[in-house]
């Protein structure tokens, strides 16, 4: 995990930090898999 830069609040730090706990459903992550660019 990284710390992003110009956070400035701790609400603002608890909203970044809490995306560590989503958890996407296959489907999901086949679709981001195929939007990455290849490389040739």
């Amino acid at each position: 995990m990284l710390l992003i830069p110009g956070t400035s609040s701790v609400a603002h730090l608890e909203e970044n930090t809490a995306v560590a706990g989503i958890e996407l459903d296959a489907d999901t992550k086949a679709e981001l898999d195929a939007s990455e660019p290849r490389e040739a």
